[in-house]
C-alpha cells in the first residue's frame, strides 16, 4: 500500500504539532531570562545561552530526581510484569473453580478510577510504614487490573 504525498505531508504536520512543545521547551531553556518573550516568534530567536542549564544542574538536584524516577519506573514496571504475568497465566491456563468470578472481579477493578483509590492507597502505605519511601510509590503500582486482563488475553492465545 503506497502512501500518497498528501498523507505524508499531513503526517509530518501532525508530528510537528506534537513536537512543538518539545522545541518550545528546548528554546526556552537556552534563552536568557532577560530576553524579550512578549511575542511567540521571539521565543525561538537568538540570543542563546547555556547559563540556564548550568544553573539548573548546579543549584538543583535534578540528576537525583531523574535517577529516583528511573528507579521507580523500572522497579514498578518489573514488579508489575512479574505479578501480573503470574496472575494472568493462572487465569488463562489453569482451570479452577471460581475462575470467572476472579476474572469479573478484576474487570470490576477497571471500573474504579485511580483517583477514587488514592486516599485508600495513601492510608495503606502510611499504615504499613512505607510513607516517604520509594517502596511506598512502587508497591501500589504492582497489581494493575488492566495489565492482568491484557496479559491474560495474550497468554490464552498461546499454545499449551
Amino acid at each position: 500500500m503506497k502512501i500518497s504525498k498528501f498523507c505524508t505531508i499531513f503526517y509530518l504536520l501532525f508530528a510537528l504539532l506534537f513536537l512543538f512543545p518539545v522545541f518550545w521547551m528546548f528554546f526556552a531553556a537556552i534563552t536568557p531570562q532577560s530576553a524579550d518573550t512578549t511575542y511567540p516568534i521571539k521565543w525561538f530567536l537568538p540570543p542563546y545561552t547555556l547559563q540556564n542549564l548550568s544553573e539548573i544542574f548546579s543549584k538543583s538536584k535534578i540528576l537525583l530526581w531523574t535517577w529516583n524516577s528511573t528507579i521507580v519506573a523500572i522497579a514498578s514496571t518489573a514488579l508489575n510484569l512479574g505479578a501480573c504475568c503470574m496472575a494472568a497465566f493462572a487465569l488463562a491456563k489453569i482451570p479452577f473453580r471460581g475462575r470467572r468470578i476472579v476474572e469479573y472481579t478484576i474487570l470490576a477493578g477497571l471500573l474504579i478510577p485511580t483517583q477514587a483509590l488514592l486516599i485508600a492507597l495513601f492510608t495503606l502505605v502510611k499504615n504499613i510504614g512505607l510513607l516517604d519511601s520509594m517502596a511506598g510509590i512502587i508497591f501500589p503500582a504492582v497489581a494493575a487490573p488492566l495489565s492482568i486482563i491484557v496479559l491474560q488475553r495474550f497468554i490464552s492465545r498461546l499454545p499449551n
